[in-house]
């Protein structure tokens, strides 16, 4: 059974907030479970929500076994750091889209290879890859409008909260992808 996650936006300084929180897993010794806003590329919208909650917000993505705690830590921290759960709801799952392109054979085959081993729990959806060779097209390359290989693509990941985060950041170290931002399922 998949683990159930929780969506948290608290209102509040977002420096205090993570450096109040950090330092409660440590004390709790809690190592993983917990994802804040801060810490990875979710999408959010952070300035309508600034208007309508009328101050900043953090986004708290947490395991169901450790929301309690979470929860409790946030409802009483001292009052003059103000936190205020704002919005709680429940995560169902998490996706982005990509896009890539490269002129590179070794380039497209590691990408290839990327593709094809998708961790469990995530999804590899409307998947578009298009591979080219041009032999006609060899030569010389340096600013040549036409090359011999080229290999594109786009698609969507979507799956479990932490494994797709995972995945993204896995991602993110290939030069050739670009990514979107998370956006979380309800």
């Amino acid at each position: 059974m998949a683990t159930v996650h929780y969506e948290i936006i608290i209102k509040g300084d977002q420096n205090l907030l993570c450096a109040y929180l950090h330092g409660f897993l440590r004390g709790r010794k809690i190592k993983e479970g917990v994802i804040f806003s801060t810490e990875c590329p979710l999408r959010t919208h952070h300035l309508r929500e600034m208007i309508h909650y009328k101050g900043e917000v953090t986004h708290l993505i947490c395991r169901g076994s450790v929301r309690p705690a979470m929860i409790s830590a946030i409802k009483t921290a001292p009052e003059d750091y103000s936190f205020e759960i704002k919005k709680e709801q429940r995560i169902t799952g998490a996706s982005f889209t990509f896009k890539f392109e490269t002129f590179s054979k070794k380039v497209g085959s590691a990408l290839k290879r990327t593709f094809t081993r998708i961790p469990e729990g995530v999804r590899l959806n409307k998947y578009k890859p298009i591979e080219a060779v041009l032999p006609r097209a060899a030569g010389i390359e340096g600013y040549a409008p036409m090359h011999d290989y080229s290999f594109q693509g786009t698609g969507e990941v979507s799956g479990d909260v932490e494994t797709v985060l995972l995945f993204h950041q896995r991602l993110a170290q290939n030069q050739f992808i670009e990514l979107e931002d998370i956006s979380l399922l309800y």
